[in-house]
């Protein structure tokens, strides 16, 4: 009872947080290429009313599952992609991510402002060995497609639920 509880604050927060987190052009770096800038990505979550989560909160989401904020903060840099730098408040949690395998990069891109794909998300079943006929939303037709946040606490419920916290 006492875990269900953890659960269902811990999803609570998430929902405040993803619908209080904005990102403003003064957070991002004028080196950041121009398809990751705030107002492309604006024009990508314009889909069909459902909410979506960028790869940059997906970072932070599952960073924050197995380390604490201040375990994150004292990482040391390990990552070394084009669309982000230490001044952009996510690239902590991508360097988080990318050291404990939890996505994968392209290239020398992390592309933190596009939107979840499912193909992306299955991904993430995988690497967190859960079993995937659970998630029937993830499908090869989908796989390119924005994941819409519900569709993913689905799944990070799941990851949040088999860690030891």
């Amino acid at each position: 009872m006492k875990k269900l509880i953890v659960v269902i604050v811990i999803f609570i927060l998430l929902i405040s947080f993803v619908s209080c987190t904005s990102i403003t052009n003064e957070e991002l770096d004028d080196e950041i290429p121009e398809e990751n800038n705030i107002e492309n990505v604006e024009q990508k979550i314009k889909f069909e009313g459902e909410r979506p989560v960028t790869r940059a909160q997906v970072a932070k989401m599952l960073s924050v599952v197995n380390f604490s904020k201040s375990q994150i903060e004292q990482m040391e840099r390990e990552i070394s992609i084009n669309d982000s730098n230490p001044e952009i408040w996510f690239d902590k949690y991508i360097n988080a991510a990318l050291i404990n395998n939890y996505m994968e990069i392209e290239g020398e891109e992390f592309f933190p402002l596009e939107l979840l794909t499912y193909g992306q998300a299955s991904e993430i079943v995988e690497m967190f060995k859960l079993e995937k006929e659970k998630y029937s939303f993830i499908n090869d037709t989908n796989k390119d497609k924005p994941i819409p946040l519900e569709e993913w606490f689905e799944i990070y419920l799941e990851i949040v639920e088999n860690q030891d916290i």
